[in-house]
């Protein structure tokens, strides 16, 4: 019967690969796993907690809204603004006097041919029409800068929400309905853990021999081992530990059957024998 390959000879084959790569592996190198992002969130405006959208340990997309602060006032004044902008009436009565003031210029010069209008009166009539269009292009110019009023009070408006600028775990919250928010004080930490970052410091002579883009297979606390992608190699080294910096990345997905790994972890990397 022809052999097939099942489930545990999938695994074991991948064992057995394994194995035969890390035989090639002479030292490992201490590391630690690091979040892929971790950032501290504040408000650029002081102002009251109006709401927490969120609680510690809830996984956000990137714009989503964590933190509202009390807007009450910035409100009103958005609806104000936005009746201005997005009214024409000054614009509409600025064309309808300015076609009056014309019609008026042709009436006169009818009648001036005829004598029945003096010159004086012809021409202050023009200086009329004139100013009529210099009425409507200061109207148009209003509702323009109407319009960038609104744009800067919806600017404004927005830093009133504290959004998630990239996607991950809720690891802090310090603020809560009701509670006073500070101006760049960090009140939510956002941690990115897929994937997972590694970071090792190498001795230089061994670091020589990695490059971006390299496997290099990770030992965790568990005894779990698994291969992390070479991304960053420091140009510059540590002369007090004679050690270069390197980073590797771990898928982290977390399954069902296998939790997403926390950070902050002591692990190991294997490291290449030549």
């Amino acid at each position: 019967m022809p052999f097939r390959r099942t489930g545990w000879g999938k695994t074991l084959a991948a064992w057995l690969a394994l194995a035969l790569f890390c035989a090639a592996l002479a030292a490992e190198a201490p590391a630690v796993s690091q979040p892929s992002a971790d950032a501290w969130l504040a408000f650029t405006v002081s102002g009251r907690v109006a709401a927490a959208k969120v609680r510690e340990g809830d996984e956000v997309a990137a714009g989503d809204v964590l933190l509202t602060l009390e807007d009450g006032l910035l409100q009103a004044r958005l609806r104000q603004l936005e009746v201005e902008a997005a009214s024409d009436t000054e614009i509409r009565a600025a064309m309808a006097e300015r076609g009056q003031k014309i019609q008026d210029v042709q009436r006169l010069e009818q009648i001036h041919g005829r004598g029945a209008a003096t010159d004086l009166e012809l021409e202050y009539a023009r200086l009329e029409v004139l100013i009529a269009g210099f009425r409507l292009e200061l109207a148009e110019q209003n509702r323009k800068l109407a319009s960038l009023r609104l744009e800067e009070a919806q600017a404004e408006w927005a830093q009133y929400r504290l959004r998630a600028p990239f996607a991950g775990r809720v690891e802090t919250l310090d603020g809560d309905a009701g509670e006073s928010a500070r101006a760049l004080e960090p009140v939510v930490r956002l941690v990115r853990l897929d994937p997972l970052w590694v970071e090792a410091h190498v001795p230089l002579g061994m670091a020589a021999k990695i490059r971006p883009g390299m496997a290099l297979p990770v030992r965790f606390p568990d005894g779990a081992v698994e291969n992390g992608a070479v991304f960053h190699v420091a140009s510059v080294a540590d002369p007090a530990s004679d050690t270069l910096r390197v980073r590797l990345e771990v898928p982290n997905p977390g399954l069902p059957d296998k939790p997403r790994r926390i950070a902050g972890e002591r692990l190991a990397i294997w490291l290449p024998e030549s």
